[in-house]
């Protein structure tokens, strides 16, 4: 038995880079919240076209930019990209607005709803939802 110790290297590298990570590009699970959001609102908006061909275009454009979402960049650009495709610009800002306006509505009677049942209830409300409704309310004129 030899006292000679022999370190024998692998012919492969073991070692794994990390890539660096670019402090001007935020990372995907830190865009996703926001990029979901966008595509929702703007899959909806679809659906506030007039023409049927245009909302079936609409959604065939949108199915397809789901499909890579790794080339969106924020959520700006998915509301951009899907104007940009968007047969008709006009019509399809105007359906934006629309499916914006049916949303508010209907997210500021809920709020103002639950805002009722906790004050019927007793229950505080916190200040900062309660700033909130204050300002619905009396948008209402209530």
């Amino acid at each position: 038995m030899s006292d000679d110790i022999k370190v024998v290297e692998s012919p492969v590298d073991n070692t794994v880079e990390q890539p660096a990570l670019d402090e001007n590009k935020p990372c995907m699970p830190c865009m996703l919240p926001g990029i979901l959001t966008a595509w929702n609102a703007t899959r909806s908006a679809c659906e506030h076209l007039d023409k049927p061909e245009s909302k079936e275009k609409c959604r065939k454009e949108m199915d397809e930019m789901a499909k890579d979402i790794r080339s969106i960049g924020s959520a700006v650009d998915v509301i951009f990209q899907a104007i940009k495709r968007s047969d008709n610009p006009e019509d399809f800002i105007g359906a934006q607005i629309k499916t914006a306006q049916t949303y508010n509505a209907a997210n500021s009677a809920a709020i103002l709803q639950w805002a009722d049942e906790e004050e019927k209830a007793g229950r505080v409300i916190p200040e900062k939802i309660m700033n909130v409704v204050k300002i619905l309310r009396l948008e209402k004129g209530i």
